[in-house]
């Protein structure tokens, strides 16, 4: 492929890359359990509970230990560094998305080994962030976003662990279990899938003796174990790592927080999988009939299909797993999709080579870059445009500001028993007004949906929000918020 042509995609790849997540950026709005995240976050950012008791709330869920609390503490550092607009989760998000891609590049280069296929690491890149549950992780602030950087790194290290022999080699064992480790203290045990690399290498490519394979798995798994044994001195480490084996990982698996069939997550993998292999298909068929067949099918060599084989392995390792739990999710395929779209790119790269043969004119190359700074520019402005429109809860938002804007921060409020399971209400009271909740009898403020308003005379409205009242209890003298 022509140097200016492979510049192109790549421009392309990046106005892509920039428009799926910029945007984003300045809009409100997250999932649940990433807007949790980041409110966890931003309390230890403030001091609000500490590494090994994260606090979501004072009043609810003031021990949050039902996640290993490395990915929220990495959010606490850029709180305190960027302060607490609504964009830092966004921006911290986006930061593991460029993290991600660069480990991409480093891996794609150990594959590629010929100069025409090296150049094409734009290939994985625009088909990884073009997968619908990927982009939309990286907008919404997943524990996986962090975990996939680290489990991207241990099969980095192992991979290069294969190639070498010495000290070189147990260090590179030594740092891929330190990113295993920092794996599980992000999302716990699918983090330890990169342990099958050395397996899966031997029954691919038969390089490495089995004893040797065996040596650098059991290694990396006794270093893993000694590392989280020195964690495991420290007694509250050993509290935290405990309760969450019991009510996050047990419970998980007994099915008591969310069954789905088993097969779910192999039928979101198809569906998420299935952009890249059409492509991959349709650059087939119109090679096919470009070149000749025996031309065609010469374009793929032995050790090719043995990297693109041991690369949708390794992806297989690490999403089959999630099988194990009644408790799936489409964004738990995160960390698995470099290693799919790797393996799906090692294909179309010699097939682009191919097609892109032909050369084109330089006016051709000039437009390109015209539209792409254009494209650039677009992006920022429309950024800017639509970050008064909230990727989601709009309303709830809205009411919230409304509410917490009327009262002062850092304060209790009541609410209704059955607004306790309105989480996106509780995260975003306590995400921008460090407002707590607890049952309303106790405290001189109280919350109340529109559709079930307080009859008790001793309750004044003082607030009408879109979907929510405030009250205030006269019987309470009042020292929180303002009365008028």
């Amino acid at each position: 492929m022509q140097k200016q042509l492979n510049i192109v995609f790549v421009l392309l790849t990046a106005t892509v890359f920039l428009f799926l997540l910029v945007p984003n950026i300045y809009q409100e709005g997250l999932f649940m359990d990433g807007l949790i995240y980041s409110t966890t976050g931003l309390n230890l950012a403030n001091g609000i509970g500490t590494f090994w008791n994260l606090t979501f709330t004072k009043t609810v869920i003031s021990n949050f230990d039902g996640h290993p609390p490395l990915a929220m503490y990495f959010q606490n550092i850029f709180f305190k560094l960027l302060g607490e607009s609504h964009s830092v989760e966004k921006i911290y998000s986006s930061f593991t998305a460029v993290i991600t891609v660069l480990l991409l590049i480093v891996t794609w280069n150990f594959f590629q080994k010929e100069k025409q296929t090296n150049s094409l690491y734009w290939i994985p890149i625009l088909l990884w962030i073009t997968i619908p549950v990927c982009f939309w992780s990286y907008q919404n602030n997943v524990l996986e976003n962090t975990m996939g950087i680290f489990t991207l790194a241990a099969c980095l290290c192992s991979l290069y662990a294969i190639y070498k022999t010495g000290y070189l080699k147990y260090a590179l064992l030594f740092f891929a279990s330190v990113f295993i480790v920092l794996g599980f203290l992000s999302k716990g045990f699918p983090a330890f899938f990169p342990l099958a690399v050395f397996g899966l290498h031997f029954i691919v490519y038969k390089k490495e003796s089995i004893v040797q394979g065996i040596t650098s798995t059991v290694f990396t798994l006794f270093t893993c174990a000694f590392i989280l044994s020195l964690i495991f001195w420290d007694e509250t480490a050993r509290k935290f790592i405990f309760h969450y084996l019991d009510i996050q990982v047990m419970e998980s698996l007994k099915g008591n927080q969310v069954v789905d069939p088993r097969s779910f997550i192999l039928i979101r993998l198809l569906r998420e999988l299935m952009a890249p292999f059409l492509l991959l298909v349709i650059l087939f068929l119109f090679a096919f009939f470009k070149h000749k067949a025996k031309t065609l099918f010469s374009v793929y060599s032995k050790e090719q299909m043995k990297d693109s084989w041991f690369l949708f392995l390794i992806g297989l390792s690490a999403s089959l797993p999630i099988m194990i739990s009644p408790k799936q999710m489409g964004y738990y395929l995160l960390p698995a999709l470099p290693f799919f779209v790797l393996a799906i790119s090692n294909l179309i790269a010699p097939l682009m080579v191919k097609v892109c043969a032909k050369k084109t004119s330089i006016r051709f190359f000039y437009s390109s870059y015209l539209v792409f700074f254009a494209a650039l520019i677009s992006i920022f402005i429309y950024a800017q445009i639509n970050s008064v429109n909230p990727t989601r809860d709009k309303d709830l938002i809205n009411d919230v500001k409304t509410i917490g804007n009327y009262l002062e921060k850092d304060i209790t409020i009541g609410i209704k028993e059955s607004l306790l399971v309105k989480w996106s209400l509780i995260a975003y009271l306590q995400r921008y007004y460090f407002i707590n909740v607890e049952t309303f009898d106790k405290h001189k403020y109280v919350v109340t949906e529109k559709i079930s308003p307080l009859e008790n005379p001793n309750y004044v409205l003082v607030l009408e929000a879109k979907g929510f009242l405030l009250y205030v209890n006269q019987g309470i003298e009042n020292k929180q918020g303002s009365f008028n």
